[in-house]
């Protein structure tokens, strides 16, 4: 599973230190260092971030060191260790993408939301995440994802756009204190945007 899609299929809630007994138990017919690895894809796939106490836990249950815990995810930048925000915005900046404007949708982003690359807002509603590994819909490009529904041929005047209806469903979540209104239903299927697979607009 790519980085793009452990994002996608991970939720963000609270690791269950069950689980990581369970996920460690699975690889006992390893060395520790074998497992490790394959125990923190498991728990990244499940929870979308690995916490600390998940780190220490870890070391404890592989007889490892937390030196050797962190030595190693600090080594691979796939790991988060921070639990994402409600909403997740993703941006695609691969050669496709990146030629046709991808700079300037990055710089949009950062600026409204006030985050660099792998960060959530103050009030952990928004994760924003480019990624230089194409997401594999170059005809779309410049590609954006927000909350699992994909726009292609995203302008800056699309993506302030985007960026507006976001916070307009966050403000209803927040005062409503429900759940978030899907994304595919801001505005209508008429709202102007351009999904990527219902042809230009």
């Amino acid at each position: 599973m790519s980085e793009v899609e452990q994002m996608h299929h991970s939720v963000a809630r609270d690791i269950d230190p069950v689980f990581v007994t369970e996920t460690c138990n699975k690889h006992r017919n390893v060395s520790p260092e074998e497992a490790l690895m394959p125990v923190f894809q498991e728990l990244l796939e499940e929870f979308g971030y690995i916490n600390e106490s998940a780190c220490y836990q870890v070391a404890h249950e592989l007889g490892l060191t937390p030196m050797q815990i962190y030595s190693s995810l600090t080594f691979y930048s796939i790991y988060k260790f921070r639990k994402p925000g409600t909403h997740k915005i993703f941006l695609c900046e691969g050669s496709g993408c990146y030629t046709v404007g991808t700079t300037k949708l990055r710089r949009i982003i950062s600026e409204r939301l006030g985050i660099g690359a792998g960060e959530t807002t103050y009030d952990k509603q928004i994760t924003f995440q480019p990624f230089s590994t194409c997401m594999g819909a170059c005809e779309w490009s410049p590609l954006v994802e927000i909350d699992g529904e994909s726009y292609g041929h995203v302008t800056p005047e699309k993506l302030n756009q985007l960026l507006d209806d976001l916070n307009t469903r966050t403000y209803a979540q927040n005062q409503t204190g429900g759940d978030a209104i899907p994304a595919n239903t801001a505005g209508g299927p008429d709202d102007g945007h351009t999904r990527v697979g219902e042809g230009g607009r």
